[in-house]
C-alpha cells in the first residue's frame, strides 16, 4: 500500500542521493512509519509527530522558497538547476560564491490527520508550496488512506498533478483520486495506476517491495557516515512560529509609535520599544515592505511615516495592511 510506496521513493532517493545534494523533512502523525529515518544525516530535524510542529515545518519550507528565489534573482536564473550550475563556476571578481541548494523533499504519511486539526492552513501552505516551490527545488509527496474529498480537496488535486492509487473499494474514491474509475479494479500487492502530466492516459504499475532488513541497511550505511561528535540537529523550525508571533505584535507596537509621527528611523524604534538595533533595523524593512514607512531618505533625514488618518485619527488601510497574514 501507501506506507511500502513511500519506503521504497525514500530508500530509492537514499540510493543515489548524498545529504549535500538532497535533504528530507518527514511528517508521520501515526509515529510508527518514518521514524526508522532519523538518523540518516539527509534528515532536517527529526520526524514530525506534532501538529505544531507541522505547521511551522511548512512555514519554514515557505519562507525557505522565497529565500531561494531571492537568491535566484540575484544572480538571474530561474530555477534550481541553473543555479547550482553556476555554483562549479569561479566567481568573479568583488562577487561573492555561490554555495550549492540541496533538493528537499517533504513526505507526509498521512494527510487525513493534519486535514482534521487545522485543514484550511494546511490547505493553504501545501497549495503554495505545490505551485510555486518546484523551480525552487524543494518537493512534496503526500499520501492518505482516506480519499475522501474533504481530505483530498478539489484545491489540493489541483497543484498535484501526478497521482498514484492503489487498490480502493469504490469508483467514487478512484474518482477522488484519479477523476477516473479503474482504481476500484486493482489486485493489491503494488498493483497501481499512475497518473502523469506528460501522459494522456493512466498508466498500470507494478511497484515494488523493499523489505525492512533492506531499509535498515540503507540506514545503517549513511548513519555510519555521521561523525559521532556531531551535535544533534536542531529542526530550523523550532520556535519559528513563536517568533513569528513575537515579529508581528512588534510590527502593532511600531504602528502605535509611529501613529502621531511624520518621520522616524531605526534608533528611535530601538528607543521606544526596547529591542537590539538588528531586530529593529529588521524591523523597519517589514514597515517599509508593508506600506507603513518610507524608503531611507538619507543624509540622517530617516523615513517618512506613510500611515494615513481618517476624520477620526484612526489608521486607514496601512495599518489594516499590516496586520494582515504574512501568508
Amino acid at each position: 500500500g501507501k506506507s511500502v510506496c513511500i519506503n521504497t521513493i525514500i530508500t530509492g532517493l537514499l540510493m543515489r542521493y548524498g545529504p549535500e545534494s538532497l535533504r528530507f523533512v518527514m511528517v508521520d502523525p501515526k509515529m510508527v512509519e518514518l521514524p526508522g529515518y532519523n538518523s540518516v544525516p539527509h534528515m532536517i530535524g527529526k520526524v514530525i509527530t506534532e501538529m505544531d510542529q507541522v505547521m511551522g515545518a511548512l512555514t519554514w519550507l515557505l519562507l525557505e522558497m522565497d529565500d531561494r528565489y531571492q537568491s535566484f534573482k540575484a544572480v538571474g536564473v530561474r530555477n534550481v538547476e541553473t543555479y547550482n550550475a553556476l555554483a562549479g563556476k569561479k566567481p568573479k571578481k568583488g562577487e561573492e560564491p555561490i554555495t550549492p541548494l540541496p533538493y528537499i523533499v517533504l513526505v507526509i504519511d498521512e494527510l487525513a490527520d493534519l486535514m482534521m486539526t487545522a485543514a484550511d492552513d494546511i490547505e493553504r501552505q501545501l497549495c503554495r508550496l505545490a505551485q510555486m516551490a518546484r523551480a525552487t527545488g524543494i518537493h512534496l509527496i503526500i499520501a492518505t488512506q482516506r480519499p475522501s474529498t474533504d481530505v483530498v480537496t478539489g484545491l489540493i488535486k489541483a497543484n498535484f498533478p501526478t497521482r498514484i492509487a492503489f487498490s480502493v473499494t469504490s469508483q467514487i474514491d478512484s474518482r477522488v483520486i484519479l477523476d477516473a474509475v479503474g482504481a476500484e479494479r486493482l489486485l493489491g500487492r503494488g498493483d497501481m495506476l499512475l497518473m502523469r502530466p506528460d501522459v494522456a492516459k493512466l498508466q498500470r504499475v507494478q511497484g515494488c517491495l523493499v523489505t525492512d532488513p533492506e531499509i535498515n541497511a540503507v540506514v545503517a550505511f549513511w548513519k555510519a557516515q555521521v561523525p559521532a561528535d556531531r551535535p544533534p540537529v536542531v529542526a530550523p523550525w523550532t520556535g519559528l512560529l513563536d517568533q513569528m508571533d513575537d515579529e508581528d505584535g512588534l510590527i502593532q507596537d511600531a504602528i502605535a509609535v509611529l501613529r502621531d509621527l511624520e518621520s522616524c528611523s531605526t534608533s528611535m524604534l530601538q528607543r521606544k520599544l526596547k529591542i537590539g538595533y538588528p531586530k529593529a533595523a529588521r524591523l523597519m524593512e517589514d514597515l517599509e515592505k508593508k506600506g507603513i514607512v518610507g524608503p531611507d531618505m538619507g543624509g540622517g533625514q530617516g523615513r517618512e511615516v506613510l500611515l494615513a488618518k481618517d476624520e477620526d485619527g484612526e489608521d486607514g488601510d496601512e495599518e489594516s495592511e499590516a496586520e494582515s497574514e504574512l501568508f
